[in-house]
């Protein structure tokens, strides 16, 4: 009987390699991988659902980066087994519009959302990403033509959350060079999509105000309603789309 003997010898050797992420790291990782995204729905309709998980990512992201100061316990909480457990998404972007909590340097800023921002981040968490993340089994039918604007609103929040509160972002100049441009190109590029300029053009050609960028769901014996509805609208200025929103739609199929 033959005895075998493992030798391990100097080129039989594995070096170690690490993935390494940081908050920062990993907020700018979902940032890049939106821009990708967003350069690939140009072509590939199915490219938005990736778009809108990673905007929120990102968004998650930079929000918790902004307000966890130098104390990773100020964006988490404990447990009754005592674990640490992440604040929700909500929280943390409630946490980055308060000014007192936010004051953490001489340069702090916290957020300030306009209407069409705040909006759009409802819509990209509770109607797109959050589906998309616990997806029921339905059919489900998603109106396009608003998804560049909304993709739009979310960038410029996470520029600011990114760049712009002053706080402790552990973030070096290049990166910071990398997160302007990233964003900066991707507005320039959405705005471009054809998706955005029919949606223009409609405005204003007939000055209306659009009121139903569809979203509609449709389960078991539930018709989908997909639609989008264009409706005159006297106080709409040419071009205004301040009032889009998203519609979910369920209609009772009868017969």
């Amino acid at each position: 009987m033959t005895d075998f003997v493992l030798v391990r010898t100097p080129s039989a050797r594995m070096d170690e390699r690490f993935l390494t992420f940081t908050g920062e790291i990993n907020a700018l990782d979902y940032l890049g991988r939106a821009v990708r995204f967003i350069r690939e729905a140009a072509a590939d309709d199915t490219a938005w659902k990736w778009v809108t998980i990673a905007l929120h990512g990102s968004l998650y992201g930079f929000a918790i980066c902004a307000c966890k100061g130098t104390d990773y316990h100020n964006v988490t909480y404990a447990t009754k087994r005592g674990e640490r457990r992440l604040i929700s998404f909500g929280e943390a972007l409630e946490i980055c519009q308060d000014p007192q909590r936010m004051t953490m340097t001489v340069m702090s800023k916290p957020l300030v959302l306009s209407n069409d921002q705040r909006t759009a981040i409802k819509k990209v968490q509770e109607s797109l990403r959050n589906p998309f993340e616990h997806y029921i089994p339905m059919s489900w039918h998603i109106e396009l033509h608003g998804m560049p604007t909304l993709a739009v609103h979310c960038l410029e929040v996470i520029r600011f959350l990114a760049l712009e509160t002053g706080n402790y972002m552990m973030l070096s100049g290049e990166q910071r060079e990398c997160i302007e441009a990233l964003v900066s190109d991707s507005i320039s590029f959405l705005n471009r999509m054809s998706l955005h300029t029919e949606l223009q053009d409609a405005l204003h050609s007939t000055n209306v105000l659009v009121r139903e960028l569809g979203v509609a769901l449709g389960r078991d014996l539930d018709l989908a309603l997909l639609r989008t509805v264009i409706v005159r609208w006297a106080g709409a200025g040419v071009g205004d789309v301040s009032a889009y929103f998203f519609v979910l739609g369920q209609i009772r199929r009868h017969g």
